[in-house]
């Protein structure tokens, strides 16, 4: 106000007009420069921080009205393990071993043998001996497996359940059916036992022959060269009893000395036509150290009326079932 009046003072001397015409005939005076308006620094100043913090406040309030939006929505929650989490944490381990079937005899030898049956006899092992037979337990699983054809022959000696030899397996090409232990027979006369064994069963029956040497190594015995006519070379000897319409069988022994002699008897024939004969076969071996030696063997053929041989069988003491 002070500074308006200090610039409207010139204007004191100079006499008021009476009318309009006055105003535009006069000329003034002096000139009149007015003096321009001065700048306030401290004002412009002002204004400026007072826009300053307006636009901070502005901007403060944006974020905070950003972050209670956020604070708002739900956030997940991280759960840090501590460190004893962290080393109890479980592992994989090894995956467990396999257990025996509880219907499997356990002899020691990595599996089991199932329906197992066992003799004991007095072999040349010259102490107490048990021989075990039967099937062994799948591959891996240590499980029974029904009609299994992986036989197995064990031979436990001094009775603690531990097998000391073993053959693993007999294969279906010599166990066919229902095979199993026959009995026991001293079939060379050496005062010691062999293992008869059931290789097929039914209404013909065929038998094996195992040996017990004196570490208790068991074997399958064959022939001593050539075998009879009609059976391979290379298979077990095999005695065979029992037949049917066309076929007979029967075994004997006879003789002691070098060892009783083995007969084996055949006949052969066609079904409903009987009366054109049969093809009879006989022939006799012995048990030496390398297996059965043959010492006669004879074939006929068209034997009218066939003959009629026994139903039971006598393989040296032991006595073969009834057909």
């Amino acid at each position: 106000m002070a500074d308006l009046k200090r610039r409207l003072a010139p204007l004191a001397d100079v006499d008021m007009p009476e009318r309009w015409s006055d105003i535009q005939r006069r000329a003034p005076r002096a000139g009149f420069d007015p003096e321009p308006p001065r700048r306030h620094p401290a004002a412009a100043i002002a204004v400026a921080v007072l826009i300053s913090l307006l636009t901070v406040g502005w901007l403060a309030s944006g974020f905070r009205s950003n972050d209670d939006q956020i604070a708002d929505e739900p956030r997940p929650t991280v759960v840090e393990p501590t460190p004893n989490e962290v080393d109890q944490a479980p592992t994989a381990g090894p995956e467990p071993e396999p257990t025996l079937d509880p219907q499997a005899v356990d002899l020691g030898l990595g599996f089991g043998i199932c329906d197992a049956e066992s003799v004991g006899g007095g072999f040349g092992t010259g102490t107490s001996t048990r021989v075990w037979f039967g099937t062994r337990t799948a591959e891996g699983s240590l499980k029974c497996q029904r009609s299994s054809r992986q036989h197995v022959l064990a031979v436990d000696i001094g009775g603690d359940r531990q097998a000391e030899a073993w053959i693993d397996p007999i294969g279906p090409n010599v166990c066919w059916l229902d095979c199993g232990i026959a009995g026991l027979a001293d079939l060379d006369a050496d005062r010691t036992d062999e293992v008869v064994l059931l290789l097929e069963g039914g209404a013909i029956q065929t038998y094996g022959v195992v040996d017990i040497a004196a570490d208790g190594q068991p074997t399958l015995l064959g022939y001593a060269g050539e075998p009879p006519q009609g059976i391979p070379a290379n298979g077990p000897a095999k005695f065979t009893i029992g037949g049917d319409e066309a076929y007979s069988y029967a075994v004997s022994c006879t003789g002691m000395y070098p060892g009783p002699v083995i007969e084996q008897r055949a006949s052969a024939g066609v079904v409903d036509a009987l009366e054109l004969g049969a093809t009879v076969q006989t022939y006799t071996v012995l048990l030496t150290p390398d297996g059965f030696e043959v010492l006669s063997d004879e074939v006929t053929e068209g034997v009218v009326p066939p003959p009629v041989l026994p139903a039971r069988g006598d393989l040296c003491g032991l006595e073969l079932p009834e057909f």
